[in-house]
């Protein structure tokens, strides 16, 4: 079926059925109460028309459009129903709204959830984050001059981080060897660990662009100067490490806020289109925007917001392309998250530009670039009708 109108009058939406009837095109009216506790319209009733033949969807829109332009010619000049809604029939309408809407919840209940694959990646990302905190290594104090971002890495995330160079295996070898704590004081260290400590320091990694243009301030050299290998995992097969960064989190709170949206979106999505081409989305908007936040900031990022921002600019694009296929996002929604998104990147321009006047490096660790890029792809995979709602 297609959504075709939604109405908060009864008398137009039950008028523009009779008037759909008149020419023999399949459809169905519900009736339904806003139960959206953030709209101004909460509790109203609402009126939903689908059509319930793929093929008679361009008829019926046509129609909708004649109707809507003057209801009283399109209702003069409709040829006689066969077998529209007779009085009795309409006063139960009339009277019985809610004895529908519980009828249609029960049946709603019964053959929806959150979505077979919503559901599978809200699960396979809290078991992800669960097994990594209980294997990621602690260490009372950071040695100077050591990324903690090499050091205290888990199985997990050695294994589907974006990239995983050359660099931190020297390091693995170190902690391996001589444990972690051996790190805290160099002056205590064998002569063998120093100089794999040595090989560290001086084995290039791709940090992101982000850090080339602070070391172009800070030292002075030029851009290009060095030219650390790029993708050296992706190169040696492991492909899997294009997407999955974003089934990867920080902390509870991470994985919280990301999830609780992956479900209000993620559901909808799921719901309108083909298993398939959701899964398509999933794949293109992690690759997209992981890729572009290892250019922008190294392989050290995780976490589905980047998806969940084109997520976001996809419902927002399909509302405003094709308000039939029913998506539900508040304009008050969308504004405050796109606010926060800007906002986010407006600190880390701040940050830049703190770094570069104080000399001190300063960066507050958000994956700014995975989120502007992924509300950019979220907007033209809207826009295209390969991702329109079709019928299963």
């Amino acid at each position: 079926m297609r959504l075709i109108g939604t109405f908060k009058n009864q008398k137009q939406a039950q008028d523009l059925s009779a008037f759909l009837e008149c020419y023999g095109i399949k459809h169905q009216l519900e009736i339904e109460k806003n139960t959206d506790w953030g709209s101004q319209n909460y509790g109203d009733m609402i009126y939903k028309l689908w059509v319930i033949e793929e093929e008679d969807l361009e008829k019926a829109l046509e129609k909708v459009q004649v109707f809507v332009d003057n209801p009283r010619a399109a209702m003069a000049a409709a040829p006689a129903s066969k077998s529209w809604l007779k009085e009795p029939l309409k006063e139960k309408i009339k009277e019985a709204p809610l004895k529908m809407i519980r009828q249609k919840k029960l049946q709603y209940a019964k053959t929806s959830g959150w979505g077979t694959i919503t559901t599978t990646l809200l699960i396979l990302c809290t078991l992800l984050l669960f097994l990594s905190t209980f294997t990621t290594p602690s260490l009372n104090h950071i040695p100077n001059k050591l990324p903690s971002s090499v050091l205290l890495n888990s199985p997990i995330h050695k294994a589907l981080m974006y990239d995983y160079p050359y660099a931190y295996t020297i390091m693995d070898k170190i902690i391996s060897a001589y444990g972690i704590e051996s790190l805290q004081d160099p002056t205590e260290m064998t002569f063998q660990e120093q100089i794999l400590l040595n090989t560290f320091n001086h084995t290039p990694y791709w940090k992101g662009l982000y850090a080339k243009l602070s070391n172009r301030f800070f030292t002075g050299k030029a851009f290009g100067e060095s030219n650390p290998p790029l993708f050296e995992k992706i190169r040696e097969g492991q492909i899997w490490r294009l997407l999955t960064p974003i089934l990867l989190h920080d902390d509870i709170f991470h994985l919280f806020f990301n999830m609780i949206w992956l479900l209000v979106l993620g559901k909808q999505m799921e719901e309108r289109l083909r298993p398939s081409r959701y899964i398509l989305f999933i794949l293109l908007a992690g690759i997209f925007t992981n890729t572009l936040q290892y250019l922008m900031g190294g392989p050290n990022f995780l976490g589905f917001s980047g998806v969940l921002c084109a997520m976001l600019t996809f419902v927002w694009m399909r509302q405003k392309k094709a308000a039939w296929e029913g998506y539900q996002l508040q304009t008050s929604t969308f504004t405050f998250i796109m606010v926060f998104i800007i906002a986010m990147f407006g600190i880390q321009l701040v940050s830049f530009l703190m770094e570069i006047y104080t000399k001190s490096p300063f960066s507050p660790g958000i994956a700014n670039t995975a989120h502007l890029s992924g509300a950019i792809v979220g907007l033209l995979l809207g826009s295209l009708d390969f991702f329109a709602y079709k019928n299963r």
